[in-house]
């Protein structure tokens, strides 16, 4: 009951090692919570109670690296996804273990930017980047 208090800040997982000081994206999901962010030790936050936080590794992960990670969804049913610069990646087995499943080019093929948002619906993902650039619209004189 999140109306129900105090609340509890946790800043230690499971094993009692320093979380991850960002946290950037937080969701539930088949009865797991994920939580995204600063990606100093390349690990990604996983929980069954909101209370108990495990470190996953996800290092091994193809062309993961220290960026941080802003976009996260879930199907609701066990398969998550997060994003990393270009590159999004899957778990089919409620966050546990993470692999590249996809990694976004333009027309021309290069890089179009970092993906920031990710959401899940009607058996579609759907990504939206961050602009490029900004453009300015004309002043008026």
């Amino acid at each position: 009951d999140p109306t129900s208090g105090p609340w509890t800040g946790i800043n230690k997982d499971a094993s009692n090692n320093n979380l991850p000081n960002r946290v950037f994206a937080l969701q539930w999901g088949n009865n797991v919570w994920v939580a995204v962010g600063k990606m100093g030790t390349q690990t990604i936050l996983r929980s069954t109670n909101g209370t108990s936080w495990t470190q996953i590794d996800v290092s091994g992960a193809s062309n993961i690296n220290g960026t941080a990670i802003y976009a996260l969804a879930s199907n609701g049913t066990g398969t998550w996804w997060f994003a990393q610069e270009n590159r999004i990646y899957q778990s089919t087995n409620d966050g546990q273990q993470w692999s590249l499943l996809h990694t976004l080019v333009n027309s021309s093929g290069a890089d179009p930017g970092n993906i920031r948002a990710l959401q899940y619906t009607n058996s579609t993902l759907v990504s939206m980047r961050a602009p490029q650039r900004c453009i300015q619209p004309p002043r008026l004189t």
